[in-house]
Formats: structure tokens, sequence, C-alpha cells
């Protein structure tokens, strides 16, 4: 008997595990039950710890009852009365400085875990945003609640998500920059986030966020800017920056096939550099190949596989035939040509050169 006595929980000590427990799975630190006798107790803790720390202006307590008690007394008086609330709920002189450590205290409570804070020093923001969500938007309308945008692909629909949480009851639209550029005006904020059909470039992207008011009567709508986040995006198959190497060629396997694949390693790697997406694709790319005897020739290419880039299938664009074509191997000189040697005969080019046909060759590729 004694020794359920000893481990038996102080009110207070229930009351905290049960804060605890409510914390960490609540949106708003409003929607914790509490009750009259947890409140009076609330009160007495926020007390303590208030004679304890709030002096010290270089120790901010991260602590959830005490933010639910703060966010309850406010649950409990009109805003515009909750100093003078608290201060009579603590008895205690409320100076410019006690102020500071409870916001700042708060605001380091709700951050530390997670939850939404509308700014660190706006106590009114905060003890509204958590007591009644509401009212916020009433007074406040929208406001970004995370600074981390967060960007996405959809690659088969070709569309780039935005992503950003938002609190308010009103519609909200966006203005997109990429590099200080304007690519997107007034888009839609939906609950999936911005959804743009854009090329998948790699840069900072602002945006700009605005609430949309429609006038009631005439359905004008007008746009108020709440709040902007600059965000990086990097499209890992981005190769912009980047060079790719032509190492060799490897026959494709094919069935019923006897003898190995052929694989021709080149004497010396072509490089294709001045990298971009063609123009309306996310997949297939376009730059620049360099071949021995500086010959440069404009060319594209295409991996054979998402996510693997030794593997692919160039082609050169040819101005005579004004069309993407096929290149050849020429096995005496071991590199590949955009033509054969017009001094030779027809079976001398036939055995010396093989064409490299997509369905039958693929190029092995580095990119660094």
């Amino acid at each position: 008997m004694s020794a359920d006595i000893q481990t038996q929980k102080t009110p207070l000590e229930q009351l905290i595990s049960k804060v605890n427990k409510e914390f960490r799975a609540c949106t708003y630190l409003g929607d914790i039950p509490i009750d009259d006798e947890e409140y009076r107790i609330l009160i007495q803790y926020l007390s303590s710890v208030c004679s304890r720390y709030a002096n010290n202006r270089e120790v901010y307590v991260t602590s959830p009852t005490v933010a639910v008690a703060l966010i309850q007394i406010a649950k409990r008086c009109a805003l515009e009365q909750y100093w003078e609330t608290l201060a009579d709920e603590l008895q205690i002189e409320l100076t410019d400085e006690t102020k500071e450590w409870i916001e700042k205290s708060l605001c380091k409570t709700l951050t530390d875990n997670g939850k939404y804070c509308a700014g660190e020093g706006d106590m009114e923001k905060n003890v509204l945003l958590h007591s009644n969500i509401t009212a916020f938007t009433d007074n406040y309308g929208c406001f970004l609640a995370d600074k981390n945008c967060n960007i996405s692909e959809d690659r088969p629909n070709g569309l780039i998500i935005f992503k950003g949480e938002i609190i308010g009851l009103t519609d909200c639209a966006a203005d997109i920059y990429f590099n200080d550029v304007l690519i997107a005006e007034k888009a839609p904020v939906t609950t999936g986030g911005i959804k743009l059909r854009l090329p998948f470039l790699s840069g900072a992207y602002r945006i700009d966020y605005f609430e949309i008011i429609e006038d009631e009567e005439t359905g004008e709508k007008t746009y108020h800017p709440f709040d902007s986040v600059v965000c990086r995006y990097v499209n890992k198959y981005d190769l912009t920056e980047k060079t790719i190497y032509l190492l060799g060629a490897t026959e494709k396997k094919r069935e019923q096939m006897i003898f190995k694949p052929d694989v021709f390693v080149f004497g010396t790697a072509p490089t294709v550099t001045d990298i971009r997406f063609a123009e309306g694709s996310n997949e297939l790319y376009e730059g620049t190949l360099h071949l021995a005897d500086d010959v440069d020739l404009p060319v594209q290419v295409e991996f054979l596989e998402d996510n693997n880039f030794r593997q692919a299938y160039v082609s050169f664009y040819s101005e005579e035939e004004e069309c993407y074509m096929d290149f050849l191997y020429d096995k005496k000189a071991n590199r590949i040509v955009p033509t054969e040697d017009e001094s030779l005969s027809a079976t001398q080019a036939r055995l010396r050169y093989i064409l490299l046909l997509p369905d039958d060759y693929y190029f092995n590729t580095q990119v660094k």
C-alpha cells in the first residue's frame, strides 16, 4: 500500500502528462480541453515559472505546459485585455522585460515543437491564432506558417508543385519569380499547392502570396500581399553546368543472340557541353558535341532510363538534311563520325563503318 502511495502522481504531474500528450497531437493549443480545476493548476504553475525565470532575459523556457497556460488565459478574456488579465491571474507586475520574456518563451516553445508561430515578439497574433483561429483570420487574414518552401515534381504531367503552409480562411493567389523574372501571375493556391506547367529549371524561386478579397456587390477581386518566401530548387536531371562524356557504344542484346553484344570503347571520349533541355521537354537534352579535328556538332541526347546517366542515345543535327541523324562508328579510327570518308568505295565503307541505329546500339556515357 505504501508503494502505491509513493508512486501516485500529484495533480500537477498528472496535468503535465496530459498536456504533453495532447500538445504533440494538436494543431492549435486552444484545442486542448482544460477544465476549471486544471486551469487553476496551470495558473499556479505559470506563476511559479515566471517568478523563477522571467527576470532572466538570457534564459527562455520551452514548456508545453507554460504555452498552454498562456493560451488558456486568452480563451477566457478579450484580446485587448490579455496582458491585464495575465497580470491579475499571476498576481505580478508585468514590466516590458517580463512581457518580452513571456513572448519569446511562447514563440520558442511553438517553433521548437513544430507548431504554428505568427512571429517572435507578436504575442497578440500568437495567442489569438491558438485560442481562436476564426477571430485570427478575421483580424489578420492569411499568413504563411512555414517559411520552408517545398518544391516537388509531377514529371508525368510536366508540373512543378510549390507548397506552403498557409493559415487563413480566404482564397489566396501567388506571383512566382524565377531568378527575379515573373513566370506566373496570380496563380491560384490550393490545398495541393501551386501547380504550374513549367520547365524543371534549377535556381531561385520567389513566391509572393496574396489574399483575394472579393467585393460582395460587384464581384471585383482585389489582391492584398501578406507574405513572401524565396526557396531554391535543384532539378537532379538538370545538366546545365555538366559535361556528358561518350565513352563508347554497346550493341543491344536481343533474343536468340548467339554471340556477346559488340562493345566499342572510343579511343578518345567526345564530350557534350552547353547542355540544356530541348524546347518543351524535360527529358530530351540538346548540346554541342566536340569531336576530333575541332569538329563541333549540335546534338540531342536521350537517356534510356530515369536516374541513369550511363546509357543514352545521341544524334546530331544535319544542316544538309535539316533533321537529326545517327552517328557512324569508324572501326579503323575507333571513334564516331557524322559521315563516311567519301574517298572510300561502297565496299570499303561497308566494312569500315557501323551505323549506330537506336534500335541496335546505345552510347555508354558519364556525366560530370
